[in-house]
């Protein structure tokens, strides 16, 4: 599983030295079905550092062989963007700049929408996000919960919110992870037709994260 996620070979092309590919996938399929991997972060991830958070998005090119799946390409979080057929990750990372949560999606949708399901654990914290969560309600979503808001304004609103520019320098852990995450092939392009397939290797990938 290691070498698929690190070369993003096709399943049938699995070398010899290892199992029967179908033997690899079946057990794959199994572990998918049973959230095994998004189990693994979860556990991993319950040790992270809650002093600040970080919040961001990156588009990932989906493959031809990512698209075949059942259902239409909105069953499986394909979108079309600029980039022609993507998905999304959006992801928390904590003050190390480690995964805590993600949540996968179409290449067209806006990254706010998805800052709900990235909500930080507990509170007290600061929430860094570029300007592109830039929304009232998310920085009262935060708020409620606790959080101190640490998002700049869009260059287009009269008033700008007031900001911690310092902790927000902060915004490159997610950034960094998201070029860690990204040095694995499967995650840097999207072969998997599934997006539960897909959410897999990446919580596979972030529990690698935590544990080098």
């Amino acid at each position: 599983m290691l070498w698929l996620l690190r070369t993003g070979c096709p399943w049938r092309d699995l070398p010899a030295r290892f199992p029967k590919w179908r033997s690899v996938y079946t057990r794959w399929r199994r572990w998918v079905r049973a959230k095994l991997w998004a189990r693994v972060l979860a556990a991993l991830a319950a040790d992270h550092d809650p002093e600040t958070y970080a919040v961001d998005a990156t588009y990932v090119r989906v493959h031809a062989d990512g698209t075949r799946a059942r259902g239409g390409y909105a069953a499986q979080a394909v979108g079309r963007s600029r980039g022609g057929l993507t998905s999304k990750i959006h992801l928390l990372t904590d003050a190390l700049g480690n995964p805590v949560r993600f949540v996968i999606t179409g290449g067209e949708r806006n990254d706010v929408t998805q800052a709900p399901a990235l909500l930080p654990p507990g509170t007290g914290a600061h929430v860094v996000c570029d300007r592109g969560y830039d929304a009232d309600w998310w920085r009262e979503r935060l708020l409620a919960a606790g959080h101190i808001p640490v998002v700049p304004g869009r260059r287009s609103r009269r008033v700008q919110p007031a900001y911690d520019e310092h902790l927000y320098r902060a915004r490159h852990l997610v950034e960094n992870c998201f070029a860690r995450l990204k040095s694995a092939r499967r995650l840097a392009t999207r072969y998997e037709q599934t997006a539960a397939s897909y959410a897999a290797f990446v919580a596979l990938a972030s529990s690698l994260l935590w544990l080098r």
